[in-house]
């Protein structure tokens, strides 16, 4: 540290105190200068940046008048359309006035957003619109006006953007923002549109099936918009309580307009009984939505304008007041900086006159100093530096002590450590050998206790491992000994055994114990245990073996749930010893090729086209055969070999996908999975991945990637930017086994997820479970709502596809369709789905074939894919 300062030390000590100070005082001086400054620039950056946004206000409301008198035109064009000839002059009457707040909002807008090509656009639609529209069918006229509105409002919400109203960082005006320009908006175009078909249906007095769908839709979207604009409006009340009022009557004011139609449509117009005139209705909606557009005009944008040019009076006032206060802060240091130059020169002279004394011989010279800075404390180290020679004797004594407890006990708890443990472990073998008892080693674990350290902090987990070793010490004897070896594991040392069944009684004791609330400073925590149990001699002839032992059972016990004990078994040195083999072979599996990667079609199930695949990794184990992955996955995330192995599947893999893009499907998609462990790393293997991807010259959408759902409630820093660097690239994300873990759907939104695959273990009952049918259809809906595709994993029979389909599932996998196969054999199968056709009878035949089952990994079996009689030809994996 002190190093870093050595340049300051150089030219101080060259220098006097007066020179010294004065160069404080200039620093100061600049420092305070550049601090004013920045204040001053940030505080007119928030000032221009809020006059900005004033700007953009004025021009919201020309253009919602605009979007207001399209709606309306919409709506007279569905009437006259659906045969009320009443309406024609009101249609004209509405045309002629939207031209001219078509020429104002011109005229209100910057030239170089009227010469652009979006604003250019929209005239020649509406133009478009105005001359043509009445030759077309009701629901064209509805289409094409729909899509003129959404024009607007897209150009609407790029003027938000320009005049960053979007980027509103204030939480006191964002909400109202977003209301006006996004919120509100919503709402009225969802009612404009139910104006339409409403008004349309009454003037024919007929509805069809598909015109219900569409109202039914339309009510639900207006209710969802609603609901948003009222919680923002909520939010707005909640931060600005002098307004409260005028936001919660403009709230319930739109609410009560939007119900009285949807209740018409809903009661009359989806009943089928008519009995509302167009005309009635069509009035009645549009005063609803004048209305809504009123309380914008009226209360909304007058009150945000309001609170934005308080702003503005507020950061004028914050800016004057800085300045201010810089100007009075260097006055006040450069006043303290004079005092304590007198101060200090002062206490050096003292210093140095009682320093002269005691080289002089004098060691009864004491300093005397009236002062409490750290002169003072040079002061009070000169008189204790001649008391402390007849203290240096018992000062030794005490360090020897201190040193040999810190040597042998655990400074946080107090109990041995680990060298003191060892030391008592291998005395207590030698009794037990010599009296032929038996000797009981419990390895403890505490269950999720890095949740507690990164959720309550280091300092509240070190109050609970006191709290620990404190209950764990209270179960046993003093005989006994109670070890922290270190974090969160402890040992306990059951000495001189009688009989074997108090063990049991000791354990189930601790993990009681342990179960028990710990109140840390005000907050309660929960926690569990885990414990291994080895004995001497039974298990064991020596301490490392026993440690050893206990620590495998431990491992046991906490992959059987946790808060349980578990005895070592030579089952578990088996397996141990099979896994480290199994991890040796794996390193050098990758240099050996032994890796295959095998792919699962995923078929669109309204066409039986093959657009997508998964990516599923094999080893080819020269001595085993083929390795299951639950057995070799593990392992590699446990060693970080996953890391190199998913760089060659993802490398792998996108070769493959350029070449059969460019031999049968530019549209295919195949899905690689990613482990959390190479999200987490720290390394740059996503990044090189991505690199492949443009080197090949491949298409981020070609590839998908797959992640658990669990990743997404443990996701930190460095997993977002990775899964962002990802979506920044193309790249779509699946959410795999959807339904199994616990992820919050904000993490859905955050991530801008594109596909869920409903799990398996849902699909593979639903023909007779109707909860998890039900589960499975409430996945398919949430997820379109959502915008989200849905993938159906592990589908194996006809009457499963045909449930999901009707579901309106978007694709699905399985044995019904194909198992995973070789790049060859994949190849084969697109081939095939492209141009091999059978007679429809041949198809209906395969069709009622039966599954195989998932666990026949040698069944000859055919692989379904017919569309328009296709059917594509099967293959026996060997």
């Amino acid at each position: 540290m002190r190093t870093a300062f050595s340049p300051a030390i150089t030219l101080m000590n060259r220098m006097s105190y007066t020179k010294k100070f004065m160069v404080l005082w200039l620093v100061s001086f600049v420092a305070i200068t550049v601090i004013g400054y920045s204040l001053f620039v940030n505080l007119n950056q928030v000032i221009r940046l809020s006059q900005r946004q004033l700007d953009g206000l004025a021009l919201i409301q020309p253009i919602s008048k605009t979007v207001r008198l399209l709606q309306q035109h919409r709506g007279f064009s569905s009437a006259l359309l659906g045969g009320n000839q009443t309406i024609r002059d009101r249609l004209a009457a509405n045309e002629k006035e939207a031209a001219e707040a078509f020429n104002a909002m011109e005229g209100r807008l910057p030239h170089d957003l009227t010469r652009n090509e979006n604003f250019r656009r929209i005239k020649a639609s509406w133009e478009s619109s105005r001359k043509d529209g009445l030759r077309w069918t009701m629901d064209e006229n509805l289409t094409v006006h729909t899509s003129l509105i959404r024009q607007m409002r897209l150009f609407h919400a790029f003027i938000a953007d320009e005049y960053a109203l979007s980027m509103d960082t204030e939480i006191a005006t964002f909400y109202l923002i977003d209301t006006i320009v996004n919120k509100l908006p919503d709402a009225l175009e969802h009612f404009g549109q139910i104006r339409g078909y409403g008004t349309g249906i009454l003037a024919k007095k007929q509805i069809t099936e598909r015109q219900k769908i569409k109202l039914g839709s339309l009510i639900a979207e207006l209710d969802s918009a609603i609901d948003e604009l009222n919680i923002n409006l909520e939010k707005t009340g909640l931060h600005n309580p002098a307004i409260q009022g005028s936001v919660s009557a403009a709230s319930r004011n739109i609410t009560d307009s939007a119900q009285g139609a949807t209740s018409i449509v809903e009661s009359d117009i989806l009943a089928g009984h008519f009995a509302t005139h167009p005309d009635t209705f069509l009035s009645m909606a549009t005063a609803a939505i004048d209305n809504s557009y009123a309380q914008m005009y009226d209360t909304l944008l007058p009150t945000v304008i309001t609170l934005i040019k308080a702003r503005i009076k507020q950061a004028e006032k914050t800016l004057y007041l800085s300045i201010s206060i810089a100007l009075l802060l260097f006055l006040v240091v450069a006043y303290f900086s004079t005092g304590i130059y007198y101060a200090v020169t002062s206490g050096i002279q003292s210093l140095a006159h009682a320093a002269r004394a005691f080289v002089n011989g004098d060691l009864s010279k004491r300093v005397q100093l009236n002062m409490n800075d750290e002169l003072s404390q040079v002061g009070d180290i000169f008189n204790e530096m001649a008391d402390g020679f007849s203290n240096l004797l018992e000062a030794n004594r005490v360090s020897e002590d201190i040193i040999w407890k810190q040597a042998n006990f655990d400074t946080l708890t107090g109990l041995p450590n680990r060298r003191m443990f060892h030391d008592r472990l291998e005395q207590e073998i030698k009794k037990a050998h010599r009296a032929r008892l038996k000797v009981a080693l419990l390895f403890i674990d505490l269950d999720k206790f890095k949740e507690i350290n990164d959720t309550l902090g280091h300092s509240t987990g070190d109050i609970l491992l006191m709290e620990a070793a404190r209950r764990i010490s209270g179960c046993v004897r003093e005989t006994d000994t109670v070890a922290r070896l270190g974090g969160d594991e402890f040992t306990v040392i059951l000495t001189e055994l009688d009989n074997v069944g108090d063990i049991d009684r000791v354990t189930e004791y601790i993990l009681q114990e342990l179960a028990k609330p710990f109140h840390l400073e005000g907050r309660v925590a929960y926690i569990t245990g885990s414990i291994g149990i080895t004995l001497y001699p039974d298990d064991a002839a020596n301490m490392e073996d026993m440690i050893k032992n206990a620590d495998q059972a431990m491992y046991a016990a906490k992959s059987n749930g946790h808060n349980n004990f578990e005895y070592f078994t030579h089952l578990m040195q088996q397996t141990a010893q099979t896994n480290l083999r199994l991890t040796n072979d794996l390193r050098g599996a990758l240099a050996a090729n032994q890796f295959r990667i095998h792919y699962q079609p995923i078929v669109e199930l309204a066409t039986w086209q093959i657009h997508k695949a998964e990516a599923l990794v094999r080893w080819q184990h020269p001595e085993h055969g083929m390795v299951r992955p639950d057995q070799f996955i593990p392992l590699a995330e446990e060693s970080g070999l996953i890391i190199e192995i998913g760089s060659w599947v993802f490398k792998e893999t996108s070769q493959q996908v350029k070449r059969w893009i460019a031999l049968c499907d530019s549209a295919l998609q195949v899905s690689v999975n990613v482990s959390p462990v190479q999200l987490r790393h720290s390394g740059n293997a996503c990044e090189v991945g991505l690199d492949y991807l443009k080197e090949l010259g491949l298409s981020g959408k070609s590839i998908a990637i797959e992640i658990t759902e669990g990743l997404l409630l443990e996701v930190d820093e460095k997993v977002t930017k990775k899964l962002l660097a990802f979506r920044n690239a193309g790249i779509q994300m699946s959410i795999d086994d959807f339904g199994t873990g616990y992820s919050s759907l904000s993490y859905l939104k955050k991530f801008n997820v594109d596909y869920l695959k409903i799990d398996q273990s849902f699909v593979r009952n639903i023909e007779t479970d109707a909860n998890d049918m039900a589960l499975s259809e409430a996945i398919i809906v949430m997820a379109h709502k959502l915008g989200l595709k849905v993938i159906a994993e592990g589908v194996e029979t006809e009457k499963q596809r045909k449930l999901l389909t009707a579901a309106g599932c978007d694709y699905a996998q399985g044995y019904l369709f194909s198992r995973p196969v070789p790049a060859e054999e994949f190849e084969r199968l697109l081939t095939q789905n492209a141009r091999h056709c059978m007679p429809a009878t041949f198809e209906k035949e395969a069709l009622n074939k039966p599954a195989r089952s998932e666990h026949d990994e040698t069944t000859d079996y055919s692989t379904r894919l017919p569309k328009d009689g296709c059917q594509v030809i099967g293959y026996v994996e060997g």
